[in-house]
């Protein structure tokens, strides 16, 4: 029997390399249980293989080695940790949680349908050994319109030599993907797409696409001269943002590597973990990487080193450290480090401290456009054999804004996640209509109307008859005019946009900066007239240089429209130790002066905050020559948007509106005054409270309409009474 053990390279590396040295003790208990029964055993820091020729059957022997890997490892055994595959007469099995030998499907799959070509002509005989094609595995195929003659030979010549003129399992483990892909590469005789061509065919990722061809071209010079000790001394720096690839990527050049000669047979690329430059206990724990790291370089692979906590710190004496032993121990192995994507002066930092101790690529991968994210959404839908008709597509593009809003958006994942929801909201109408069209059209556009209501399109008129906001309405209508006329008469440049909208919350800041990017964009100053809402805190960025361009791009996703920032006051706090905030508002301020005839940003906030963030750059205040300040309603006021918002959905009885009077009315005034009460927000609450209570009282009579009551009103306030005597200690209306 052969066995072969390896275990999860996180695990391998958790805690600094607790860890590493697994496969070591594991070798040596091997080696005295079955002393005598076992040949030479082969083994690197991440696996081992060894040939068993005592007398055992499969399942007697697999419950003995899960039991020794438990021993040995201090923890349960779990598929996740460890993999153990036993091989005997050509059949291959998987050691389950339970100790039980499981055959591998796949790879016996592969093993039946292989001996059943071998029996076609798809294998070369004795008889007629250039009658058929030769099978090649996937580590040495190889495109012929991108890799010279003589590498190719060589390849073949030594693929060939290895493997006797037959085609035979590979050394390493297969992946279900992998083994179902040579299945049908040897049924059909087509083999599956290169590395090269994938890399090629990436959307966005023009360094990587780049590296690629590189490799591709100087692979058969580096074979020929054998040179492959100075290939690998070079490292790449991926600067890469989560949900743009990594791990893709990271596969790729993979299999690049091997399809071009430059690995023989690699495993899977490994993940590498080091212990944090803020790590208390950084120093004991970077011994125990460097030791571990130096043992995966004993076998031939890629490796990747997450150094994103070490940015800004990789001129300390530590990391120096680290990069001269991975120069001196580094024979055979790729090796990229990765940060997240961050500005170009981080990134030339980054590979000049590196570049003093080992030769350093940087490959920058620029988070994906509007057009490439549609790209991808349109590879998806393709794979699928779905359709987006333009109303599908409009859908999409505002789920993508909102999804971007809150600072958390994941790129491949959050673009396949959108398109299988709309998918599934296809099917489920299929699955009731009928009708099986692939076309994705107006159909869905009821699942995202709320979604949509957002994004309507109010303008002047709407706002000069919301209470309250007459006085607001002609400043806004002069501010308009005045932006509108300096264009189109051509006087002087064309006048900055930009505007602050101070005042507390729920006095109607966004609806009001809603209505501008409308109006701008019907009177032809804004050419794409959209909304875009971000919190202060969103601009700023997890890792020293990442702030800058993610404000970029936040801004370069608004032009031509509104960029509005609430709570901007919070970019102005002192606790950022690397000072984000400040880098924020100085990469809006370039943006502002760089792009204000085609991008609004308004700031928003509280009025003393919102001039303390000012206060921190003396070039913001001469690039925001607007200032819009919103009061608190008054108690009339407040009263009447309850019965505005009630009369507008439902039947309301008579004594209603003299409840609501009553209630608006005795609000005291240190709660009307705070800063932070509710204001138009406060109302909504008691409205959607009123309306549930009737709701459960109209449930009685089979929701044959719903008619609000004073009593529904009465109820729903007890939730907000107030006590004079007490001053809140929390938001109010929230």
């Amino acid at each position: 029997m052969k066995i072969e053990i390896s275990v999860d390279s996180n695990w391998l590396f958790s805690n600094g390399g607790y860890n590493s040295n697994f496969i070591g003790k594991l070798n040596r208990e091997i080696g005295e249980k079955w002393r005598g029964q076992i040949g030479e055993i082969e083994y690197s820091i991440f696996d081992c293989q060894f040939e068993y020729q005592g007398s055992s059957i499969v399942d007697c022997f697999a419950k003995e080695i899960k039991e020794l890997v438990e021993s040995v490892a201090g923890v349960p055994y779990d598929e996740k940790l460890f993999h153990i595959t036993i091989e005997e007469n050509g059949r291959q099995f998987i050691v389950d949680e339970g100790g039980s030998a499981q055959s591998h499907a796949v790879c016996n799959t592969l093993f039946d349908q292989i001996n059943a070509l071998r029996e076609n002509s798809f294998c070369e005989t004795k008889d007629n050994p250039t009658s058929s094609q030769t099978i090649k595995s996937d580590h040495t195929a190889s495109h012929s319109t991108s890799v010279s003659t003589s590498t190719q030979e060589t390849r073949e010549s030594s693929f060939n030599a290895t493997q006797n003129h037959g085609f035979h399992l590979p050394e390493v483990a297969l992946t279900e993907e992998d083994a179902s892909e040579r299945i049908a590469s040897a049924e059909t005789g087509v083999c599956k797409k290169s590395a090269f061509d994938k890399i090629q065919n990436l959307v966005g990722s023009d360094d990587f696409k780049s590296l690629a061809r590189d490799i591709n071209n100087i692979a058969p010079q580096i074979v020929k001269n054998h040179t492959q000790q100075i290939f690998f001394s070079e490292v790449y720096l991926f600067s890469i943002n989560v949900g743009s690839g990594y791990h893709s990527s990271i596969k790729l050049l993979n299999d690049l590597l091997n399809e071009v000669g430059l690995f023989i047979n690699s495993g899977k690329p490994d993940v590498i973990s080091i212990p944090s430059y803020n790590d208390a206990d950084m120093a004991n724990k970077m011994k125990n990487a460097v030791s571990a790291l130096e043992n995966a370089l004993e076998r031939q692979r890629l490796l990747s080193i997450d150094i994103s906590e070490w940015i800004g710190h990789t001129h300390s004496r530590e990391f120096k450290k680290l990069a001269m032993h991975l120069f001196r121990s580094n024979k055979q192995c790729s090796i990229v480090f990765r940060i997240p994507y961050v500005k170009q002066a981080v990134i030339d930092a980054t590979v000049n401290d590196i570049s003093d101790v080992i030769s350093t690529r940087p490959v920058v991968f620029k988070p994906f456009s509007g057009e490439e994210l549609r790209e991808l959404a349109q590879r998806y839908l393709d794979e699928n054999k779905f359709t987006f008709s333009e109303k599908a597509w409009e859908i999409f593009d505002n789920q993508i804004d909102m999804e971007k809003a809150d600072g958390f958006f994941y790129g491949i994942h959050t673009v396949h996640k959108l398109v299988g929801d709309i998918i599934r909201k296809k099917e489920l109408m299929v699955a009731t209509t009928g009708n099986e069209s692939k076309l994705i059209a107006e159909e869905i556009t009821g699942a995202y109307k709320k979604q949509e209501d957002k994004f309507s399109t109010d303008n002047l008129e709407t706002l000069n008859n919301m209470i309250g906001m007459q006085a607001i309405t002609a400043r806004v209508i002069e501010i308009v005019n005045q932006i509108v006329y300096s264009r189109q008469s051509g006087i002087g440049s064309k006048p900055t946009m930009h505007m602050c909208f101070v005042g507390n919350p729920g006095t109607g800041k966004t609806t009001v900066a809603r209505i501008i990017g409308n109006v701008l964009k019907e009177r032809g100053v804004l050419r794409i007239g959209k909304f875009y809402e971000h919190h202060g805190r969103d601009l700023c960025a997890e890792y020293v240089g990442q702030t800058a361009p993610k404000t970029h791009a936040i801004c370069q996703e608004a032009y031509g429209s509104v960029l509005f920032i609430d709570e901007a006051y919070s970019l102005a706090t002192d606790g950022d130790r690397y000072n984000y905030g400040k880098e924020a508002i100085d990469t809006l301020i370039t943006e502002m002066e760089n792009n204000g005839d085609d991008l609004i940003v308004i700031f928003a906030g509280y009025p003393d905050e919102i001039q303390k963030m000012i206060s921190l750059n003396p070039g913001m205040r001469s690039r925001i020559p607007y200032t819009l300040e919103f009061p608190n309603y008054t108690r009339e006021q407040l009263a009447g948007i309850f019965m505005e918002m009630a009369n507008k959905s439902f039947s309301c009885m008579a004594d209603l509106e003299p409840a609501v009077s009553k209630y608006f009315n005795a609000i005291p005034s240190f709660v009307l005054n705070d800063k932070a009460f509710g204001n138009g927000r406060f109302v909504r609450n008691i409205f959607e409270r009123t309306w549930g209570k009737a709701l459960a009282r109209s449930s009685e009579n089979g929701f044959d309409g719903i008619t609000l009551i004073a009593q529904d009103f009465i109820e729903a306030t007890k939730e907000f009474q107030f006590d004079k005597n007490v001053k809140p200690d929390r938001k109010i209306g929230f």
